[in-house]
């Protein structure tokens, strides 16, 4: 198919997958624990906030007529990936990042495309194909890291500055949360 070429809509295949989500979609392809390789198809660096799962915790307390059920979480953690950059994730947080590109890239998209002064009343974000199409895209693959017990290696200059962009980034966002 031609690059600018739009997609062609076909109204039996979008009827066969109604009801899959994007969710659905990407559980596919990976489960939450694999290791994923994603990347980053905007033009500009991707920011996204996710909970790892273990910071969430749940209590329940009380009788077989009243239950009560408290949860707390933990502050979520911020993530980033540079225009064209790819990274490897979790697959919980591989599944997150690539709904949320997928949403952003769209929204973009559709804003760009429009003509002057017209309203935007549909994203399309539900649309089967495009969920297919973008995840095609930013999903690379899944990734099988050896672990040898010995930490990466990683220069003192480069963990700064790291470090310091992310906070830099937090501040300017008004984010408390702890970078990665």
């Amino acid at each position: 198919m031609d690059q600018n070429q739009p997609a062609i809509y076909d109204p039996d295949a979008s009827a066969a997958q109604a009801l899959d989500t994007i969710y659905d979609r990407m559980a596919k392809r990976f489960s939450p624990d694999d290791f994923v390789r994603v990347m980053n198809i905007d033009n500009e660096t991707f920011y996204w906030q996710s909970l790892v799962p273990s910071d969430e915790h749940i209590e329940i307390e009380g009788s077989q007529f009243m239950l009560h059920k408290r949860t707390t979480r933990e502050k979520p953690k911020l993530w980033s990936i540079p225009a064209g950059g790819t990274m490897v994730l979790e697959g919980w947080n591989a599944a997150i990042m690539i709904d949320k590109l997928f949403k952003k890239v769209l929204a973009k998209n559709k804003i760009g495309n429009r003509p002057e002064g017209q309203k935007i009343t549909n994203f399309s974000w539900a649309n089967g194909q495009l969920q297919d199409e973008y995840i095609d895209k930013i999903f690379v693959g899944i990734e099988k890291p050896e672990f040898t017990g010995k930490a990466p290696v990683q220069t003192p200059e480069v963990k700064l500055e790291v470090e310091s962009s992310v906070a830099d980034l937090a501040k300017e966002l008004n984010l408390d949360a702890e970078a990665h």
